[in-house]
């Protein structure tokens, strides 16, 4: 597994204008480093199921359990985690949009709307996104920490 160290924006260096791109940026960073971990798992777990040959190790069978138990808890949470955000999400555009003004003069206060909106959006994605990204990246580093010491005790093929 290739360690990954994402760019992460510290908020409190950010000028407010820019927030929302911030929180974009984090969360679209926390996104690929789910992704790239996914495809190592998914690549170290293929590879297991493989090279299963034979009586099925205790270790195979608690991976290949974890592999199924694992979706079944994080996807009910990601998906109620992304129905409240968007459901709230529509609760505060519906409440801007009734309030936004056409006159000109009120042109920075529908910015801030806006900006806000943007804010609230991204807050969503990071939320959906977190504990994805915690379940990947975590099972990414328990599965090349396991693959570093079995190629350790596997005994060279020169020797």
């Amino acid at each position: 597994m290739t360690t990954m160290n994402p760019a992460r924006i510290p908020m409190k260096l950010v000028p407010p204008p820019l927030v929302p791109a911030a929180m974009w940026f984090n969360a679209s960073m926390a996104l690929t480093e789910m992704l790239v971990a996914s495809a190592q798992v998914i690549s170290h777990r293929t590879g297991m199921m493989l090279g299963a040959r034979g009586p099925m190790t205790p270790e195979d069978c608690a991976e290949f359990t974890l592999m199924f138990t694992e979706k079944m808890t994080a996807w009910p949470e990601v998906s109620t985690r992304a129905m409240i955000g968007w459901m709230d999400l529509n609760r505060q555009f519906t409440r801007s949009w009734f309030s936004a003004s056409s006159n000109p003069r009120s042109v920075r206060r529908n910015l801030a709307r806006a900006n806000l909106l943007s804010k609230a959006a991204a807050k969503v994605a990071a939320d959906v996104v977190d504990p994805l990204h915690g379940k990947a990246t975590a099972n990414a580093r328990r599965l090349a920490a396991l693959r570093v010491r079995s190629t350790r005790a596997r005994p060279s093929p020169n020797r």
